[in-house]
């Protein structure tokens, strides 16, 4: 039976950055909710580096066709039914509902990110572009509100996402449980 390790927390959090630091360290494929929206932004013709844009499309997924979007995201990785798997950027308490469905047997383990406000607005400004004024418009979009007050409570593990990556990483595998693989060696 595999392990499955959704990431969750909020805009700036590091939760991308971590699950990628993570799923490098396992030698686990890795998915990304955010990615998927951004493609299928792009497909339509949408801008995918707006995040107002990323917000609406997200949204629309998921009262469109939750099982659908869960589908289509697990689809980016080469992953089997009861393989071990990174899933970022989980945003609702719905979605997280249909992946636990779609991955059984496998086991899920929740991730939520947390960080400083200084820090998150630091990074978005930085990364993004974006003011914290603005930030906080897209904090108060539907699409952010299960994050702090509902996605939270389902955690398994909390990481401050203000460590450094790859501690933040190291920490997250030795609380779920599991065994980093060496690192590979470059053949000579």
């Amino acid at each position: 039976m595999g392990v499955v390790i959704a990431f969750s927390g909020p805009i700036g959090a590091g939760k991308s950055t971590i699950s990628q630091k993570v799923a490098d360290l396992l030698r686990w494929p890795r998915v990304s909710f955010g990615e998927y929206i951004a493609k299928v932004a792009a497909d339509n013709g949408q801008n995918p580096r707006d995040r107002t844009v990323l917000q609406r499309v997200g949204q629309a997924l998921v009262l469109a066709d939750v099982d659908g979007l869960v589908d289509n995201v697990l689809k980016q990785a080469d992953w089997r039914k009861e393989g071990n798997l990174i899933v970022d950027g989980l945003r609702h308490a719905e979605v997280r509902h249909a992946l636990l469905q779609k991955i059984a047997p496998s086991r899920l383990k929740h991730v939520y990110v947390t960080v400083d406000e200084d820090t998150r607005q630091q990074r978005v400004l930085e990364e993004d572009k974006v003011e914290p004024r603005i930030l906080m418009r897209y904090d108060q979009d539907i699409t952010e509100a299960q994050i702090p007050r509902i996605l939270r409570e389902y955690k398994d593990v909390e990481v401050n996402g203000k460590l450094p990556p790859q501690i933040a990483a190291r920490e997250l595998v030795t609380r779920l449980g599991l065994d980093p693989l060496p690192p590979l060696v470059a053949a000579e």
